[in-house]
Formats: structure tokens, sequence, C-alpha cells
């Protein structure tokens, strides 16, 4: 079964770069601008893992988060993002974000990660 990822992040540069070498490691790729659009992606093509920009023009990142759970319980959010906030960072963490990332960031750092800590379907 294919290991689905949706990138959510405004920033098409990001999108591409993650999306490219995700795509290279095997992975189905999902990538969307804006929060509603991630939504629809979820509700239709489920997938297992989320990587969750925080800052976005049209819907907050926690409430992307928030909907997608209702939507997909069981899938699995990395945050990644330039707000260093420690009281979100906790918030995030308590709502079962796997990790809270800051940009920039190491995709080795980030593929070891998806390695260590997601659960894909076998």
């Amino acid at each position: 079964m294919a290991r689905k990822i949706l990138i959510l992040d405004d920033e098409e540069g990001i999108r591409d770069f993650l999306g490219t070498f995700f795509r290279d490691k095997g992975y189905t790729v999902y990538a969307a601008e804006e929060g509603s659009v991630a939504l629809a992606i979820i509700e239709k093509e489920s997938p297992h893992l989320m990587l969750l920009d925080l800052k976005m023009p049209s819907m907050g990142g926690m409430d992307v988060f928030r909907q997608a759970k209702r939507l997909k319980r069981d899938i699995q959010v990395i945050i990644i993002t330039a707000m260093d906030d420690r009281r979100m960072r906790r918030y995030a963490r308590r709502l079962g974000v796997i990790e809270y990332i800051l940009k920039p960031f190491s995709l080795s750092y980030l593929n070891d990660l998806i390695e260590a800590k997601v659960c894909f379907p076998a």
C-alpha cells in the first residue's frame, strides 16, 4: 500500500521541494496551498501524514489540524513552521502533533523523524 503524505504550505517552493523529495522516496504526495484544499484532499485521498504550516492566508494551521482530525481521526501531523512559539508547541503536542519543526529544517532530520515515528499501513 502506498504511503501518502499531504503537504500544506502557502509557499509553492516549500511544497515543490518537499514534494519532489518524498516522491523520490516512493511516497504518494499531495500538496495544498490553503486549508480548504487540504481538507478536500483529506476527505478524498485519506493521506496518512500531513506536513502542516501554521501561518496560512485564509485558515490557520491549527484550525486545519482540528478539522482534519474530524475528517480522518488517524491522520498523523508534523508541523513545519517559522513560528517559534513555546505555548503553541506545547498546545500542538497536547493535541497529538508528532513534532513541531522550525523552518529552516534539515530534510534528513525530517526523513529520519518520519521513518521513526510515523505509522504507515503495511
